[in-house]
């Protein structure tokens, strides 16, 4: 595989909205020597990022002229990880990436996401279920007990479930909910927040998100329902956990970005797990020309993108 030489880098800010959010990034463009040109996305996520988009932008501004000089081999690619910023090294990696190894048109089976209010979420299922999603991820963090109980049974119906805590209830809580029901009725739980003595006592499998990026956490990987670790690449460094099993994951990316995480996917041999890239859906307009689609809950990313 020979080496890529960049001769030409730009980027540009921009702002995205999604149902309830704003995001803003940079747009990166990588031009080679033989004239290919690519696009990357770097945006970090507020108060889940270590760095702001400031420092992200500092960042590729010094970085700059080493990009310009250096011969990029698949081996140097590789390392950004472990001297950038997640974020920069995300929208920096992936751009050489498909310079270096280009895709054709893939697909991959995604996750609905169901986050909001209780009418919301049943409005969101309706439109998933046309859609011919699988399996959904529900955020449970702000709904009451009562309201969880009844979407659960609801959509357990349609969907294969993850269910979201985002470490907000408390495991009494919990315990309380999960126990009017199987293992089996979900894929998993995500971040239950459970101490260690509860955990001990936690029969239903289990993945990892903020812990994982925060603490230690090679004492679950021997629970005997520890499911998998959720992994968002704007946000995180992937190489300590492929050696375990990863879902990747959305940080509300533009078509760009959610591009590039299922390009990944395929090149770290992940696309057989159903992707968390649901929140794609609530972006009103995307940075590419034409929206990513999705139907029967996979999406497809063409060879070239457009913006």
């Amino acid at each position: 595989m020979d080496a890529v030489k960049i001769r030409r880098i730009g980027w540009k800010p921009f702002t995205l909205s999604f149902r309830q959010l704003k995001r803003r990034g940079l747009l990166l463009h990588l031009e080679s020597e033989t004239g290919k040109e690519t696009l990357g996305e770097i945006s970090p996520l507020p108060s889940f990022s270590r760095e702001n988009l400031d420092q992200a932008e500092n960042q590729l501004k010094m970085f700059q002229s080493q990009i310009l000089k250096t011969d990029w081999t698949e081996k140097k690619i590789k390392e950004l990880e472990q001297i950038l910023y997640p974020s920069v090294a995300f929208g920096l990696q992936n751009a050489l990436w498909d310079i270096l190894t280009p895709m054709d048109s893939i697909s991959c089976s995604i996750a609905a996401f169901f986050w909001g209010t209780f009418d919301q979420i049943l409005k969101d299922a309706e439109q998933a279920k046309i859609k011919g999603y699988k399996t959904a991820k529900l955020k449970v963090g702000n709904l009451s007990h009562k309201e969880v109980k009844l979407l659960i049974d609801l959509l357990k119906k349609t969907f294969t479930l993850r269910i979201d805590f985002n470490r907000k209830w408390k495991p009494t809580e919990i315990f309380s909910l999960l126990s009017q029901y199987r293992s089996s009725d979900f894929e998993y739980i995500e971040e239950p927040a459970l101490h260690k003595k509860e955990f001990s006592a936690f029969n239903f499998p289990f993945a990892l998100d903020e812990t994982a990026r925060e603490n230690s956490i090679a004492k679950f990987f021997s629970h005997p329902f520890f499911y998998a670790i959720i992994f968002k690449p704007m946000i995180s460094k992937i190489s300590p956990f492929l050696d375990k099993r990863v879902i990747l994951g959305s940080s509300y990316e533009s078509g760009i970005g959610t591009a590039h995480i299922v390009r990944l996917a395929k090149r770290l041999k992940l696309d057989h797990f159903v992707l968390g890239l649901g929140p794609y859906e609530f972006l009103e307009k995307d940075l590419l020309q034409e929206r990513l689609k999705i139907e029967e809950g996979k999406m497809t990313i063409p060879a070239q993108l457009n913006v």
